[in-house]
């Protein structure tokens, strides 16, 4: 997922060791597919920092090849305008889904 330290990239991590909360969906084969299909096209892809200002002048443009994480897994599940989600919109997607 992107981060500020390495940009687009898949990695594991400790779900139980309490940094995280989890939040379980529902998604079919062939979501699972295509959101990972998404991220191996994007690996490397780098952080958003410049989109940072869109949450407060909100015409700045938007990167096309920069990314949030959020926004980066909203485009990988294939939702319209996923650059413009934000953390808490995913959040309340998943709690709901």
């Amino acid at each position: 997922f992107p981060s500020h330290d390495n940009g687009v990239r898949k990695k594991l991590i400790d779900l139980d060791s309490g940094k995280w909360d989890i939040v379980n969906i529902t998604l079919s084969n062939d979501q699972v597919r295509s959101a990972l299909d998404w991220f191996d096209l994007h690996e490397g892809d780098k952080y958003d920092y410049k989109g940072i200002i869109r949450f407060i002048i909100p015409f700045v443009p938007h990167s096309k090849n920069k990314w949030f994480c959020f926004e980066a897994i909203g485009a990988a599940l294939n939702f319209a305008g996923s650059h413009k989600l934000t953390a808490n919109d995913l959040y309340k997607w998943a709690l709901n889904n």
